[in-house]
């Protein structure tokens, strides 16, 4: 049987992430800029394995900025 946490309120144990047009930009202009590195270096260096690895690391800095963004609304 699941035990509940001992919290005030519904509140806080789910917190709301509240939705910040600059973050959210930021974000999204980090991966459109992987996506057109990728897409260069894919289509004009034909090297697909720089193109995925060009992918995946700002796909983790988005991560940790989520991340970080969500642990500082809980402190």
């Amino acid at each position: 049987m699941p035990i509940r946490l001992p919290v005030a309120t519904w509140g806080q144990a789910r917190p709301s992430r509240r939705s910040n047009r600059a973050f959210d930009l930021s974000c999204g202009v980090i991966g459109a800029a992987a996506i057109a590195a990728a897409v260069f270096i894919d289509w004009f260096c034909c090297d697909r394995t720089g193109a995925v690895l060009i992918l995946v690391m700002p796909s983790g800095l988005i991560a940790l900025l989520i991340r970080g963004s969500s642990r500082s609304q809980t402190d």
